[in-house]
């Protein structure tokens, strides 16, 4: 993946944007041009699945940022050999459970465990894969519009999973 080719996409509509007349929300916690810059590297690098862009990039207050994952797919698409570790693979899951069980002193029921996150290509197929539960966040990256059954319906459509439950944000 090329980087300044990346930079230069998000300068152009950030830049670009405006001067058409186009002004984002005060409510959008994300840009149209960062919306707009995941829609071309998807397309770029992708083969136009969305979901597999935004599986490199992660959300770290009011921004999109991309994450380790996105070194590691540069790298294999230049011939390099990866090892995934993290989220959605289930090495990161057994850790957990194994430091659980060390913790407690004896093992849990996979039953008795709640995965909790907002990414649904990391957090939740991770947890589905480790037979575990989950509670979706909806970071606005998934849900720009807020959280609905119908909007849930269509997150979760033909994927193998679903949470047990949804929240509009973390609160306890």
């Amino acid at each position: 993946m090329d980087a300044l080719y990346i930079v230069t996409v998000y300068v152009v509509l950030a830049d670009s944007l405006p001067q058409i007349g186009y002004q984002d929300d005060v409510r959008c916690q994300v840009t149209a041009a960062e919306v707009l810059t995941v829609a071309v590297i998807a397309a770029r690098y992708f083969q136009n699945h969305y979901e597999r862009a935004l599986y490199i990039m992660v959300e770290r207050g009011d921004q999109l940022l991309y994450c380790a994952g996105a070194l590691a797919v540069d790298y294999e698409a230049r011939g390099g050999s990866v090892s995934y570790a993290g989220k959605p693979f289930l090495p990161a899951y057994e850790r957990a459970l194994t430091e659980i069980e060390r913790v407690r002193g004896r093992p849990v029921e996979n039953s008795r465990v709640l995965c909790i996150g907002d990414g649904i290509e990391t957090d939740l197929k991770g947890a589905h894969t480790a037979g575990l539960r989950s509670v979706f966040v909806a970071s606005p990256i998934f849900v720009p519009n807020g959280l609905n059954a119908g909007v849930l319906g269509e997150l979760f459509a033909g994927r193998p999973f679903a949470p047990v439950a949804a929240m509009p944000a973390l609160a306890w």
